[in-house]
């Protein structure tokens, strides 16, 4: 029976194995090592020896082959003398024994047992898969030239990367100010309506409210003249202002002076204020079909209290803010 495939299995779990009446392999623990001169680098291993001397039987290798063969302790022990033999007759020739994986035992010119182990096969469970290999040494100086290239550059690279920033924060500044340069035109174009704001003076007439949506007066020759449609002049002025999307208040408190169920009502009603000098149109019904009448309207909640505080005093207490 050839019980020398099973040694290296047996050393891989035990510290030492024995052969009876041949001797017994011991394991050692190796530590990682470095060979500065072929700049080897080996993990850590088993190192093994074999001592002639340990032929007692400790019961080990006979165990592990009954489990594996499923034979008898008197046939395993039997097949094992008999191989022992055999190994023993080879060595007397001068023939090397090779045990698989871990080495091989021969006979030395004194007539001693030689042990050589095989250093390609690691018996160290915690070392599976590490294997030895070559690293050249490291060039301190050529590490050292290099951080410095590398501390070099860094400047450099928060350069790159802070100037696209600075030129954009610069892009974002400058055209906040073109903004507000356009709003500041557009909002004297658009100006907030109220019978005390000034009104811009265009070539041929002086223009009295904007919303194109509702009633619209001019002043020609001191004479106010009601009519629905806007000149084409003024139309064209004002979408291509829309077109160039320049910002201008939106109004959106408007101040409800008045409600009617009849549109003729609320027209006539219309007519009634306007020579109170201000600019009255609808905006829209309410909720139960009432014809709401808009008497000024204003930008910010703040003008618009205002503008309340005076219609209360002067034309109706009822008036209210509607915000749209």
């Amino acid at each position: 029976m050839d019980f020398l495939k099973d040694i290296h299995i047996l050393l891989q779990q035990n510290e030492c194995v024995i052969i009876p009446n041949l001797g017994g392999f011991i394991t050692h623990y190796e530590p990682a090592k470095i060979d500065n001169t072929t700049d080897l680098f080996s993990p850590p291993y088993k190192g093994v020896v074999f001592n002639h001397r340990l032929t007692q039987n400790d019961g080990l290798l006979i165990h592990h082959l009954m489990k594996k063969h499923q034979k008898t302790y008197e046939f395993i022990a039997n097949e094992i003398a008999q191989f022992v033999e055999q190994i023993k007759f080879d060595i007397a020739q001068n023939k090397s024994i090779t045990i698989e994986k871990v080495g091989t035992l021969s006979k030395n010119k004194e007539g001693f047992y030689h042990f050589q182990q095989d250093k390609s096969n690691n018996l160290l469970q915690n070392s599976f898969a590490l294997y030895a290999f070559h690293s050249p040494a490291i060039n301190k100086k050529a590490r050292l030239q290099k951080e410095r290239s590398l501390t070099l550059t860094t400047p450099l690279k928060w350069a790159a990367i802070l100037i696209p920033f600075l030129f954009l924060g610069y892009w974002f500044y400058s055209n906040n100010n073109l903004h507000q340069e356009i709003s500041q035109y557009y909002t004297s174009i658009f100006p907030i309506q109220s019978k005390n704001y000034e009104r811009p003076i265009l070539p041929i007439a002086s223009i009295k409210n904007y919303n194109l949506n509702h009633k619209t007066s001019l002043i020609i020759n001191n004479e106010e003249i009601a009519f629905r449609k806007t000149n084409k002049w003024l139309m064209n002025s004002i979408k291509q202002q829309i077109k160039k999307k320049a910002p201008y208040p939106i109004e959106r408190y408007h101040i409800i002076s008045s409600v009617f169920k009849k549109e003729v009502n609320a027209e006539k009603y219309i007519t009634k204020m306007s020579t109170y000098g201000y600019d009255p149109f609808i905006i829209g019904k309410s909720a139960s079909g009432l014809i709401r009448v808009c008497i000024a309207s204003a930008g910010k909640k703040k003008q618009a209290l205002e503008i309340l505080k005076e219609v209360r005093e002067n034309h109706r207490k009822d008036a209210w803010i509607y915000y749209h």
